[in-house]
């Protein structure tokens, strides 16, 4: 009985483990997936060995195939590798192609380029002609929307008026009944600037603007223009519409593709902007200053009130053209901006003002004794100004290299110190007063018989003469600092500067 009892418990043992090892193999072979059958592209490109230089001139973009719809041509950079992507795109493109061409839209026919090399533009190749560029993930409604704009090269038009157009064509979702009270809280948006519809605006932004745009389109539509009469229109046609049916206007500055490098050029009065999207600030955080549309357009706004304000104080009527470079703050090794020829290149957007008025001096002739007091007229009117004053005093200026060995960061912390003192409110980037700040430090930091350690010390002794003496003394001193002020010499009011800010630590 013993053995049978013991073989019956090996034979159960042995049961059990052949049906876990059955279990595993059946589990096993469950998980185990057939291979994946390769891709078989739907189209059959054509080899090519093509360079393409991009719009701004700078950049070289190698293209290495090419399909002919029989229609247009479509090439495709050699970082764009994969067949799927291929075939969807050249449905795409073959589709909104044939929605332009259908609403007798296209004038002329384009090179389609496809590289992430590239940004959606438009322009004039020596070898190839005339090319539309759009990078491989772009959507169907933009990169149609950048085919219309293609076609009406000499247009007035924004490209949200393309873009409209756009999504009517391709039946896109559009919403109707657009609040107009909505508008005020979403102006904007409203601006039918290109950035506005790519994927650098943030959801929510980019939606409406889109919805806008398709609005705009319908109401045009509505009052019965066809697309060819709205394509048509002068931009003063569209802004007396744009005032009369939303109580909106285009802005003073209109947004262009450039390159890779610098994805926006920015045309303002006398300013030519260049911008990087990657630019960071050398001072401002990220939540006060980025790239974001909704943040570029409202800096653009503040540098025409600023630009306007210091036309008129100097009387200056046709300034020359300036170009300003936003590339990255972080090359500056501690300099907020510079102006230099003819062009202005910016570490921190705050500096745009003091440096305008470098070159008003520069075109007056009148860089002085005062070059670099003159310049922050508008330290405390500027609210990026004011914002880069505030978070470089306060220590809160992150990427900007404080010194340490003359205890930079220290010094400005202690003069935060005396102006929180005199200040009626805690200090923020809204209500910091540059000025009464200066005089802070001067009080702290200023000894007779020594040498100044910073420029606010001589903003705060300009600012003491001009409050007393009038800013026609600035200007008089910026040419000859021998000269009398109301009978005074300078040093004589540099006397009475000294005993003024000597009493904030009384």
């Amino acid at each position: 009985m013993k053995r049978l009892s013991r073989r019956i418990g090996l034979l159960q043992i042995a049961g059990i483990a052949f049906l876990a090892l059955l279990m595993f193999l059946l589990h096993g072979c469950a998980k185990v997936e057939a291979p994946t059958a390769p891709y078989t592209p739907e189209y059959s490109l054509s080899s090519c060995e093509v360079t393409l230089t991009d719009k701004s001139g700078e950049n070289e973009i190698a293209l290495d195939r090419s399909y002919d719809t029989g229609e247009f041509i479509i090439r495709f950079g050699s970082d764009v590798t994969n067949a799927a992507v291929c075939d969807r795109l050249i449905d795409n493109l073959t589709e909104i192609y044939a929605l332009a061409e259908n609403a007798a839209l296209l004038h002329e026919t384009p090179t389609l380029i496809v590289s992430d090399s590239l940004i959606s533009d438009f322009w004039e190749d020596a070898s190839l002609g005339f090319c539309v560029s759009v990078p491989p993930f772009t959507p169907k409604e933009e990169a149609l929307a950048w085919l219309l704009t293609s076609q009406n090269r000499d247009s007035e038009l924004p490209f949200g008026v393309y873009a409209g157009i756009a999504a009517h064509l391709s039946g896109s979702s559009l919403e109707n009944g657009l609040l107009l009270s909505g508008i005020p809280n979403n102006l904007c948006y409203t601006e039918l600037q290109f950035p506005l519809y790519g994927s650098g605006t943030p959801e929510k932004g980019r939606r409406y603007a889109w919805r806008f745009s398709g609005q705009l389109v319908s109401d045009l539509l509505a009052s019965g223009k066809d697309y060819a009469n709205i394509l048509e229109m002068s931009g003063t046609d569209l802004n007396a519409f744009l005032s009369d049916r939303y109580g909106v206007t285009l802005p003073n500055y209109t947004f262009e593709p450039y390159s890779k490098k610098f994805e926006y050029r920015v045309r303002q009065g006398c300013f030519t902007y260049y911008i990087n999207r990657e630019y960071t600030d050398l001072i401002l955080p990220s939540d006060v200053f980025s790239t974001s549309y909704p943040q570029l357009s409202d800096w653009l706004k503040d540098n025409r009130q600023t630009t306007d304000e210091s036309n008129r104080l100097f009387r200056i009527g046709d300034m020359y053209d300036i170009t300003v470079y936003l590339e990255d703050g972080l090359l500056s090794t501690g300099i907020s901006g510079a102006a230099f020829g003819n062009t202005v290149t910016l570490y921190s957007v705050g500096s745009f003002s003091h440096e305008y008025l470098h070159h008003i001096l520069y075109y007056l002739g009148k860089s002085g004794n005062a070059r670099e007091v003159i310049p922050e007229l508008h330290a405390n009117s500027s609210e990026y100004s004011r914002a880069m004053w505030y978070y470089l005093f306060s220590g809160n200026a992150k990427h900007f290299p404080y010194n340490a060995e003359v205890n930079e960061k220290e010094t400005y912390l202690s003069a935060m110190e005396l102006y929180r003192q005199y200040s009626a409110e805690a200090p923020t980037a809204d209500n910091f007063d540059f000025w009464a700040y200066a005089d802070c430090f001067s009080a702290i930091h200023t000894h007779k018989g020594e040498t100044f350690i910073s420029r606010l010390q001589s903003d705060s002794l300009a600012f003491y003469t001009a409050r007393v003496y009038g800013g026609n003394a600035i200007w008089a001193l910026n040419t000859d600092t021998s000269v009398l002020i109301q009978g005074k010499t300078y040093a004589e009011i540099a006397d009475e500067w000294y005993e003024y800010i000597k009493a904030f630590q009384q």
